[in-house]
């Protein structure tokens, strides 16, 4: 496609010009330009961004669908933590002219204090979202192992009336990981099973678009 804007841009200038498409110091006008990326329905727009892989990594993931190609997943829990809050930094796009970045109509108003921040972690399944847990500040290896003992493993075998065990998707943060969880997960491995998942790969969790 792009293609055949460069040659329609090089065949235009040359008729102004009065020069040959084949001559390599043809000038192209950034207007021409323009015009035909917006004749194909070519805006600006931000990047869509993801994880960079390594080689290892992206076969892992390959590895990891073709494994798990006729699970069930309709019988799976993902389970992720959230911040809220009540204001964001994130940027905003805006069209204006050189030297007003601070008129008005300009500016995007912040306001730190004040901003109320909740953390949270939640669960969703087939049939929709679970129980929603507040975390008190940033949450630890001990929180963690009390949430899924209290709260979690209760929460799920009231409501997941399917056979035992009921697989469990979590990501590969070191708290999720670590010691003291394996060993919880370990003495509840009738009732819980952990779906590996592949390292740097929070696209393919589902809870993430929740």
């Amino acid at each position: 496609m792009m293609d055949w804007f460069l040659k329609e841009v090089i065949v235009e200038e040359s008729l102004d010009n009065g020069t040959s498409p084949g001559n390599p110091q043809l000038y192209c006008g950034i207007n021409s330009i323009r015009r035909r990326l917006q004749e194909g329905q070519i805006r600006p727009r931000k990047p869509a961004k993801k994880i960079m892989l390594n080689e290892d990594r992206r076969v892992a993931r390959v590895n990891f669908a073709q494994q798990n190609l006729n699970r069930d997943w309709s019988r799976v829990i993902f389970l992720d933590e959230k911040t809220f809050s009540s204001s964001h930094d994130s940027k905003l796009p805006l069209w204006r002219l050189d030297n007003t970045r601070y008129e008005p109509n300009h500016v995007l108003d912040t306001q730190r204090s004040g901003r109320i921040s909740v953390r949270v972690l939640g669960w969703i399944l087939s049939d929709g979202p679970g129980e929603l847990v507040q975390i008190g500040g940033r949450m630890n290896r001990a929180q963690y192992v009390r949430i899924l003992n209290d709260i979690l493993l209760p929460g799920i075998l009231d409501r997941y009336a399917h056979p035992r065990p009921i697989t469990v998707v979590q990501d590969n943060s070191r708290v999720h990981t670590c010691r003291i969880v394996r060993t919880w997960l370990e003495a509840h491995r009738d009732e819980i099973e952990m779906l590996p998942w592949p390292a740097k790969s929070p696209d393919l969790h589902p809870i993430e678009n929740v």
